[in-house]
Protein backbone atom coordinates (compact mmCIF):
# COMPACT_ATOMS: atom_id res chain seq x y z
CA UNK A 1 0.00 0.00 0.00
CA UNK A 2 1.30 3.58 -1.07
CA UNK A 3 2.24 5.53 2.25
CA UNK A 4 -0.29 8.40 1.32
CA UNK A 5 -3.31 5.72 1.25
CA UNK A 6 -1.71 4.00 4.53
CA UNK A 7 -1.41 7.79 6.46
CA UNK A 8 -4.57 8.45 4.67
CA UNK A 9 -6.35 4.94 5.92
CA UNK A 10 -5.32 5.37 9.54
CA UNK A 11 -6.25 9.09 9.81
CA UNK A 12 -9.93 7.90 9.10
CA UNK A 13 -9.95 4.73 11.35
CA UNK A 14 -8.72 7.05 14.33
CA UNK A 15 -11.54 9.83 13.56
CA UNK A 16 -14.12 7.16 13.35
CA UNK A 17 -13.12 4.76 16.03
CA UNK A 18 -11.51 7.33 18.24
CA UNK A 19 -12.16 10.65 17.37
CA UNK A 20 -8.22 11.46 16.96
CA UNK A 21 -7.87 14.16 14.09
CA UNK A 22 -3.99 14.07 14.35
CA UNK A 23 -2.57 18.30 13.41
CA UNK A 24 1.06 17.68 12.56
CA UNK A 25 2.42 15.62 9.39
CA UNK A 26 5.83 16.31 9.37
CA UNK A 27 7.34 13.06 7.24
CA UNK A 28 10.89 12.11 6.44
CA UNK A 29 11.60 9.25 4.16
CA UNK A 30 14.97 7.83 3.42
CA UNK A 31 16.91 5.66 0.88
CA UNK A 32 19.81 2.87 2.20
CA UNK A 33 22.32 4.86 2.17
CA UNK A 34 20.60 8.21 3.11
CA UNK A 35 19.23 6.39 6.43
CA UNK A 36 23.13 4.68 7.09
CA UNK A 37 23.86 8.16 7.04
CA UNK A 38 21.20 9.72 9.33
CA UNK A 39 21.50 6.56 11.88
CA UNK A 40 25.41 7.66 12.12
CA UNK A 41 24.82 11.05 12.65
CA UNK A 42 22.20 10.40 15.29
CA UNK A 43 23.68 8.13 16.65
CA UNK A 44 21.13 4.71 16.11
CA UNK A 45 21.70 1.41 14.69
CA UNK A 46 19.02 -1.18 13.92
CA UNK A 47 16.34 0.65 13.52
CA UNK A 48 14.20 1.40 10.31
CA UNK A 49 12.77 4.59 12.04
CA UNK A 50 12.75 7.06 14.62
CA UNK A 51 10.15 9.93 15.75
CA UNK A 52 11.90 13.32 17.14
CA UNK A 53 9.40 14.91 19.26
CA UNK A 54 10.54 18.12 19.40
CA UNK A 55 9.78 18.82 15.88
CA UNK A 56 6.82 16.26 15.80
CA UNK A 57 8.94 14.00 12.85
CA UNK A 58 9.36 10.78 11.64
CA UNK A 59 11.89 9.73 9.81
CA UNK A 60 11.84 5.94 7.91
CA UNK A 61 13.98 3.63 6.15
CA UNK A 62 11.72 3.39 2.41
CA UNK A 63 12.04 -0.67 2.59
CA UNK A 64 9.23 -1.98 4.54
CA UNK A 65 7.69 1.25 5.21
CA UNK A 66 3.72 -0.10 6.25
CA UNK A 67 5.18 -1.16 9.99
CA UNK A 68 7.58 2.10 10.30
CA UNK A 69 4.71 4.06 9.06
CA UNK A 70 2.37 3.14 11.80
CA UNK A 71 4.76 2.88 14.26
CA UNK A 72 6.71 5.97 14.16
CA UNK A 73 4.45 8.60 11.94
CA UNK A 74 0.90 7.27 12.73
CA UNK A 75 0.92 5.92 16.25
CA UNK A 76 3.96 8.45 18.19
CA UNK A 77 1.83 11.24 17.01
CA UNK A 78 -1.16 9.81 18.64
CA UNK A 79 0.88 9.55 22.04
CA UNK A 80 2.71 13.20 21.55
CA UNK A 81 -0.85 15.10 20.46
CA UNK A 82 -2.91 13.62 22.99
CA UNK A 83 -1.28 11.86 25.63
CA UNK A 84 -0.19 13.87 28.76
CA UNK A 85 2.98 12.43 29.45
CA UNK A 86 3.36 13.31 25.31
CA UNK A 87 2.69 16.97 25.74
CA UNK A 88 4.17 17.73 28.78
CA UNK A 89 7.38 16.60 27.08
CA UNK A 90 6.82 18.72 23.83
CA UNK A 91 6.20 21.57 26.13
CA UNK A 92 9.64 21.01 27.79
CA UNK A 93 11.20 20.38 24.75
CA UNK A 94 9.56 24.01 23.10
CA UNK A 95 11.23 25.78 26.47
CA UNK A 96 14.52 23.93 25.63
CA UNK A 97 14.65 25.22 21.85
CA UNK A 98 13.81 28.80 23.30
CA UNK A 99 16.79 28.70 25.32
CA UNK A 100 18.97 27.32 22.67
CA UNK A 101 18.05 30.08 19.95
CA UNK A 102 18.40 32.79 23.09
CA UNK A 103 22.06 31.25 23.48
CA UNK A 104 23.15 30.21 20.29
CA UNK A 105 21.96 33.52 18.58
CA UNK A 106 20.83 34.50 15.28
CA UNK A 107 22.38 31.58 13.99
CA UNK A 108 20.34 28.90 15.41
CA UNK A 109 17.05 30.03 13.00
CA UNK A 110 19.21 27.95 10.31
CA UNK A 111 20.55 25.71 12.02
CA UNK A 112 18.87 22.08 11.22
CA UNK A 113 18.21 19.27 13.91
CA UNK A 114 21.32 17.60 13.44
CA UNK A 115 22.82 20.82 14.14
CA UNK A 116 21.07 21.34 17.74
CA UNK A 117 21.77 17.80 18.41
CA UNK A 118 25.64 18.33 17.99
CA UNK A 119 24.97 21.36 20.33
CA UNK A 120 23.31 19.52 22.90
CA UNK A 121 25.38 16.55 23.20
CA UNK A 122 28.51 19.74 24.02
CA UNK A 123 26.38 19.70 27.32
CA UNK A 124 28.13 22.83 28.10
CA UNK A 125 31.45 22.61 25.78
CA UNK A 126 32.57 24.77 23.40
CA UNK A 127 31.03 22.98 19.86
CA UNK A 128 31.18 23.36 16.07
CA UNK A 129 27.51 23.28 14.88
CA UNK A 130 26.18 23.65 11.03
CA UNK A 131 27.49 23.30 7.71
CA UNK A 132 30.22 25.94 8.79
CA UNK A 133 30.95 24.35 11.61
CA UNK A 134 30.79 27.59 13.36
CA UNK A 135 32.32 27.63 16.60
CA UNK A 136 29.27 28.40 19.86
CA UNK A 137 31.06 28.71 23.36
CA UNK A 138 28.87 28.76 26.68
CA UNK A 139 30.08 31.25 28.84
CA UNK A 140 29.59 29.15 32.45
CA UNK A 141 28.82 32.04 34.57
CA UNK A 142 25.67 32.82 32.42
CA UNK A 143 23.16 31.99 34.67
CA UNK A 144 20.95 31.54 31.14
CA UNK A 145 23.45 28.66 30.66
CA UNK A 146 23.33 27.13 33.75
CA UNK A 147 19.28 26.98 33.61
CA UNK A 148 19.21 25.69 30.03
CA UNK A 149 21.93 22.76 30.84
CA UNK A 150 19.77 22.20 33.94
CA UNK A 151 16.62 21.87 31.58
CA UNK A 152 18.24 19.93 28.91
CA UNK A 153 19.15 17.06 31.99
CA UNK A 154 15.66 17.28 33.34
CA UNK A 155 14.32 16.84 29.41
CA UNK A 156 16.51 13.94 29.01
CA UNK A 157 15.32 11.91 32.21
CA UNK A 158 11.67 12.67 30.93
CA UNK A 159 12.35 11.19 28.08
CA UNK A 160 13.74 8.36 29.72
CA UNK A 161 11.14 7.95 32.12
CA UNK A 162 8.20 7.65 29.52
CA UNK A 163 10.16 5.87 26.39
CA UNK A 164 8.77 2.36 27.93
CA UNK A 165 4.89 3.44 28.12
CA UNK A 166 5.50 5.78 24.69
CA UNK A 167 6.91 2.76 23.02
CA UNK A 168 5.11 -0.13 24.11
CA UNK A 169 1.81 2.12 23.78
CA UNK A 170 3.06 2.75 19.97
CA UNK A 171 3.48 -0.72 19.36
CA UNK A 172 0.02 -1.58 20.85
CA UNK A 173 -1.46 0.91 18.84
CA UNK A 174 0.56 -0.28 15.56
CA UNK A 175 -0.71 -3.90 15.94
CA UNK A 176 -4.50 -2.73 16.52
CA UNK A 177 -4.12 -0.45 13.39
CA UNK A 178 -2.67 -3.14 10.88
CA UNK A 179 -5.18 -5.52 11.87
CA UNK A 180 -8.10 -3.00 10.79
CA UNK A 181 -6.19 -2.13 7.82
CA UNK A 182 -5.66 -5.89 6.75
CA UNK A 183 -1.69 -5.71 7.33
CA UNK A 184 0.18 -8.25 8.80
CA UNK A 185 1.29 -7.98 11.68
CA UNK A 186 4.32 -9.22 13.53
CA UNK A 187 5.90 -7.88 16.86
CA UNK A 188 9.52 -6.65 16.87
CA UNK A 189 11.88 -6.88 19.57
CA UNK A 190 11.19 -5.09 22.44
CA UNK A 191 12.87 -4.31 25.60
CA UNK A 192 10.94 -5.41 28.89
CA UNK A 193 9.44 -2.75 29.79
CA UNK A 194 8.29 -1.78 26.56
CA UNK A 195 6.60 -5.58 26.32
CA UNK A 196 5.14 -4.95 30.15
CA UNK A 197 2.93 -2.09 28.69
CA UNK A 198 2.22 -3.64 24.99
CA UNK A 199 0.57 -6.59 26.85
CA UNK A 200 -0.88 -4.78 29.73
CA UNK A 201 -2.58 -2.31 27.12
CA UNK A 202 -3.11 -5.42 24.67
CA UNK A 203 -5.42 -7.15 27.86
CA UNK A 204 -7.16 -4.57 28.63
CA UNK A 205 -8.41 -4.28 24.78
CA UNK A 206 -9.53 -7.81 24.96
CA UNK A 207 -11.60 -7.00 28.39
CA UNK A 208 -12.55 -3.64 27.78
CA UNK A 209 -12.31 -2.57 23.97
CA UNK A 210 -9.59 -0.73 22.54
CA UNK A 211 -11.38 2.80 23.64
CA UNK A 212 -10.16 1.84 27.54
CA UNK A 213 -6.87 0.80 26.33
CA UNK A 214 -6.09 4.05 24.62
CA UNK A 215 -7.28 5.99 27.61
CA UNK A 216 -5.28 3.81 29.71
CA UNK A 217 -1.83 5.69 29.32
CA UNK A 218 -3.94 9.35 30.59
CA UNK A 219 -4.62 10.55 26.58
CA UNK A 220 -7.04 13.06 26.41
CA UNK A 221 -11.08 11.56 26.57
CA UNK A 222 -14.15 12.07 23.43
CA UNK A 223 -17.11 12.99 24.61
CA UNK A 224 -18.48 12.57 21.32
CA UNK A 225 -22.22 10.06 22.15
CA UNK A 226 -21.61 7.17 20.03
CA UNK A 227 -17.83 6.60 21.75
CA UNK A 228 -19.36 6.61 25.14
CA UNK A 229 -22.43 4.94 24.68
CA UNK A 230 -19.63 2.30 23.28
CA UNK A 231 -17.25 2.65 25.52
CA UNK A 232 -19.64 1.65 28.31
CA UNK A 233 -21.13 -1.00 26.18
CA UNK A 234 -17.93 -2.45 26.39
CA UNK A 235 -16.82 -1.94 29.73
CA UNK A 236 -20.81 -3.04 31.21
CA UNK A 237 -21.15 -5.85 28.42
CA UNK A 238 -24.36 -7.00 29.05
CA UNK A 239 -24.83 -4.78 31.56
CA UNK A 240 -25.94 -1.86 29.13
CA UNK A 241 -29.06 -3.08 28.63
CA UNK A 242 -30.48 -3.02 31.97
CA UNK A 243 -30.02 0.73 31.29
CA UNK A 244 -33.45 2.65 30.88
CA UNK A 245 -32.01 6.19 30.90
CA UNK A 246 -28.63 7.64 30.56
CA UNK A 247 -27.62 10.71 31.25
CA UNK A 248 -24.36 12.03 30.33
CA UNK A 249 -23.36 15.46 32.10
CA UNK A 250 -20.54 17.14 33.43
CA UNK A 251 -17.59 19.25 31.67
CA UNK A 252 -16.52 17.94 28.45
CA UNK A 253 -12.59 19.00 28.80
CA UNK A 254 -10.89 16.39 27.14
CA UNK A 255 -8.47 15.94 30.34
CA UNK A 256 -11.84 15.66 32.35
CA UNK A 257 -13.77 12.75 33.62
CA UNK A 258 -16.89 11.20 31.97
CA UNK A 259 -19.61 11.53 34.22
CA UNK A 260 -22.97 9.46 33.68
CA UNK A 261 -26.01 8.57 35.50
CA UNK A 262 -27.49 5.51 34.72
CA UNK A 263 -31.32 4.79 35.55
CA UNK A 264 -32.04 0.85 35.88
CA UNK A 265 -35.13 -1.27 36.61
CA UNK A 266 -34.42 -2.59 39.93
CA UNK A 267 -31.98 -2.25 43.02
CA UNK A 268 -30.69 -5.68 42.37
CA UNK A 269 -29.40 -4.59 38.98
CA UNK A 270 -27.60 -1.35 40.84
CA UNK A 271 -25.56 -3.58 42.86
CA UNK A 272 -24.81 -6.18 40.06
CA UNK A 273 -23.54 -3.50 38.03
CA UNK A 274 -21.72 -1.37 40.39
CA UNK A 275 -19.47 -4.60 40.65
CA UNK A 276 -18.44 -4.41 37.50
CA UNK A 277 -14.91 -3.35 37.32
CA UNK A 278 -14.43 0.25 35.59
CA UNK A 279 -11.93 2.70 34.19
CA UNK A 280 -10.90 5.48 37.61
CA UNK A 281 -11.88 8.07 35.01
CA UNK A 282 -15.71 6.54 34.29
CA UNK A 283 -17.55 7.75 36.71
CA UNK A 284 -21.26 5.89 36.85
CA UNK A 285 -23.60 6.56 39.10
CA UNK A 286 -26.11 3.59 38.82
CA UNK A 287 -29.75 4.56 40.42
CA UNK A 288 -33.04 2.02 40.21
CA UNK A 289 -35.69 3.57 38.66
CA UNK A 290 -37.58 3.89 42.06
CA UNK A 291 -35.00 5.86 43.68
CA UNK A 292 -34.27 7.99 40.48
CA UNK A 293 -38.26 9.14 40.65
CA UNK A 294 -37.97 10.01 44.62
CA UNK A 295 -34.94 11.85 43.69
CA UNK A 296 -36.61 13.89 41.55
CA UNK A 297 -39.43 14.56 43.68
CA UNK A 298 -37.14 15.91 46.81
CA UNK A 299 -35.39 17.45 44.27
CA UNK A 300 -31.92 15.79 45.14
CA UNK A 301 -28.88 18.02 43.12
CA UNK A 302 -27.57 14.68 42.26
CA UNK A 303 -30.32 13.69 40.54
CA UNK A 304 -31.65 17.05 39.03
CA UNK A 305 -28.62 18.63 37.77
CA UNK A 306 -27.91 15.59 35.30
CA UNK A 307 -31.63 15.89 33.76
CA UNK A 308 -31.41 19.49 33.74
CA UNK A 309 -27.84 20.01 32.54
CA UNK A 310 -27.24 17.19 31.30
CA UNK A 311 -27.74 14.87 27.39
CA UNK A 312 -29.73 12.21 27.66
CA UNK A 313 -28.00 9.02 25.48
CA UNK A 314 -30.07 6.56 25.93
CA UNK A 315 -34.32 6.51 27.16
CA UNK A 316 -37.03 8.99 25.87
CA UNK A 317 -39.81 11.47 27.50
CA UNK A 318 -38.20 14.02 29.66
CA UNK A 319 -41.83 15.17 30.23
CA UNK A 320 -42.41 13.10 33.39
CA UNK A 321 -39.03 14.37 34.55
CA UNK A 322 -39.72 17.59 34.58
CA UNK A 323 -43.49 17.18 36.03
CA UNK A 324 -41.42 15.78 39.20
CA UNK A 325 -38.60 18.06 39.24
CA UNK A 326 -41.76 21.30 39.39
CA UNK A 327 -44.15 19.07 41.84
CA UNK A 328 -44.37 20.02 45.66
CA UNK A 329 -42.66 18.19 48.69
CA UNK A 330 -43.25 17.98 52.02
CA UNK A 331 -40.74 18.89 54.91
CA UNK A 332 -40.67 15.59 56.61
CA UNK A 333 -39.97 13.21 53.25
CA UNK A 334 -37.50 15.86 52.21
CA UNK A 335 -35.60 15.77 55.73
CA UNK A 336 -35.94 11.70 55.54
CA UNK A 337 -34.74 11.36 52.26
CA UNK A 338 -31.59 13.85 52.56
CA UNK A 339 -31.07 12.29 56.06
CA UNK A 340 -31.06 8.60 54.56
CA UNK A 341 -28.54 9.59 51.89
CA UNK A 342 -26.06 11.81 54.39
CA UNK A 343 -25.87 8.65 56.78
CA UNK A 344 -25.02 6.22 53.37
CA UNK A 345 -22.26 8.97 52.31
CA UNK A 346 -21.14 9.24 55.75
CA UNK A 347 -20.42 4.98 56.57
CA UNK A 348 -18.85 5.25 52.56
CA UNK A 349 -16.64 8.13 53.69
CA UNK A 350 -15.74 5.85 56.64
CA UNK A 351 -15.08 2.55 54.85
CA UNK A 352 -13.10 4.69 52.27
CA UNK A 353 -11.09 5.73 54.98
CA UNK A 354 -10.82 2.47 56.83
CA UNK A 355 -9.37 1.43 53.99
CA UNK A 356 -6.87 4.23 53.30
CA UNK A 357 -5.60 3.29 56.84
CA UNK A 358 -4.43 -0.31 56.27
CA UNK A 359 -3.09 0.59 53.00
CA UNK A 360 -0.69 3.51 53.51
CA UNK A 361 0.98 1.13 55.99
CA UNK A 362 2.28 -1.25 53.07
CA UNK A 363 3.91 0.66 50.34
CA UNK A 364 2.91 -1.66 47.67
CA UNK A 365 -0.72 -0.38 48.44
CA UNK A 366 0.13 3.67 48.51
CA UNK A 367 -1.31 4.24 45.53
CA UNK A 368 -4.27 2.17 46.15
CA UNK A 369 -4.75 4.12 49.93
CA UNK A 370 -4.66 7.61 48.30
CA UNK A 371 -7.47 6.61 46.08
CA UNK A 372 -9.24 5.32 48.94
CA UNK A 373 -8.51 8.72 51.19
CA UNK A 374 -9.72 10.37 47.98
CA UNK A 375 -12.99 8.69 47.97
CA UNK A 376 -13.37 9.28 51.48
CA UNK A 377 -13.39 12.96 50.27
CA UNK A 378 -15.61 13.31 47.70
CA UNK A 379 -18.51 11.37 50.25
CA UNK A 380 -17.82 13.48 53.12
CA UNK A 381 -18.58 16.72 49.68
CA UNK A 382 -21.65 15.05 49.18
CA UNK A 383 -22.44 14.65 52.82
CA UNK A 384 -22.07 18.16 53.38
CA UNK A 385 -24.10 18.40 50.15
CA UNK A 386 -27.05 16.71 52.02
CA UNK A 387 -26.28 18.19 55.80
CA UNK A 388 -26.94 21.95 53.78
CA UNK A 389 -29.85 20.49 51.61
CA UNK A 390 -31.78 19.60 55.22
CA UNK A 391 -31.07 22.76 56.49
CA UNK A 392 -32.16 24.80 53.79
CA UNK A 393 -35.04 22.98 53.06
CA UNK A 394 -36.90 21.58 49.98
CA UNK A 395 -36.37 23.76 46.59
CA UNK A 396 -34.66 23.15 43.07
CA UNK A 397 -31.14 23.12 43.70
CA UNK A 398 -28.83 23.16 40.81
CA UNK A 399 -25.14 23.68 40.52
CA UNK A 400 -25.29 27.48 40.87
CA UNK A 401 -27.04 27.52 44.22
CA UNK A 402 -24.35 25.07 45.46
CA UNK A 403 -21.58 27.54 43.74
CA UNK A 404 -23.37 30.46 45.81
CA UNK A 405 -23.68 28.32 49.39
CA UNK A 406 -19.58 27.99 48.95
CA UNK A 407 -18.55 31.84 47.85
CA UNK A 408 -20.82 32.92 50.95
CA UNK A 409 -19.50 30.36 53.64
CA UNK A 410 -15.66 29.71 52.73
CA UNK A 411 -14.96 27.92 55.60
CA UNK A 412 -17.72 25.47 55.41
CA UNK A 413 -17.31 21.63 55.54
CA UNK A 414 -18.82 22.10 51.92
CA UNK A 415 -16.25 24.55 50.65
CA UNK A 416 -13.22 23.24 52.32
CA UNK A 417 -14.05 19.73 51.52
CA UNK A 418 -14.73 20.88 47.34
CA UNK A 419 -11.16 22.94 48.11
CA UNK A 420 -8.98 19.90 49.24
CA UNK A 421 -10.41 17.79 46.11
CA UNK A 422 -9.72 20.03 43.67
CA UNK A 423 -6.04 20.85 45.30
CA UNK A 424 -5.03 17.18 46.32
CA UNK A 425 -1.61 16.56 46.16
CA UNK A 426 1.40 14.37 48.00
CA UNK A 427 2.39 17.80 48.91
CA UNK A 428 -0.87 18.17 50.99
CA UNK A 429 -1.96 14.69 51.77
CA UNK A 430 -1.77 15.56 55.50
CA UNK A 431 -4.31 18.31 55.37
CA UNK A 432 -6.99 16.30 53.40
CA UNK A 433 -6.39 13.08 56.28
CA UNK A 434 -6.72 15.57 58.93
CA UNK A 435 -9.76 17.02 57.36
CA UNK A 436 -11.44 13.55 56.79
CA UNK A 437 -10.66 12.81 60.91
CA UNK A 438 -12.61 16.04 61.84
CA UNK A 439 -15.19 15.67 59.32
CA UNK A 440 -16.18 12.03 60.40
CA UNK A 441 -16.13 13.38 64.41
CA UNK A 442 -18.78 16.53 63.51
CA UNK A 443 -20.54 14.37 61.08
Amino acid sequence: MAAAELIKRANSILEKDFDICLKTDNLKTYSGDDWLEFQKVRGIQGKDGVFVPGSMTAHVLLDDLEQVLLHEHVSHRVFFENAVSGLELRKQEDELKRLESIIIGPLYASLGEDAVLDFRRAEGKDVEIGKDRVVVSYNPSDALVNIYLNRARQVLAMRQRIEPLCEGFAYWLTDCLSKRLGIETGLPDMTSAQRAVFSGLASIEERQGPITALYSVNTYRSHRQDLLIRLLKENLKGGYDKIQYLFKYGSDKPSSDIDFLAVVGKEEDVAELERISKPRYLDVSFVSRSEFENGLLIKDIHFSVPVLSGSLLKGADLKWFESLLEARCELPDFVEYMGKKKEKAVSLAKKCYDQYLVGRENPRYAETAKINLYRALIDISYAAVYDVLIKSGPGRFDQQYLNQLIERNPDSMLATSRRILKQLSDANFGNAEQFVINSLNVL
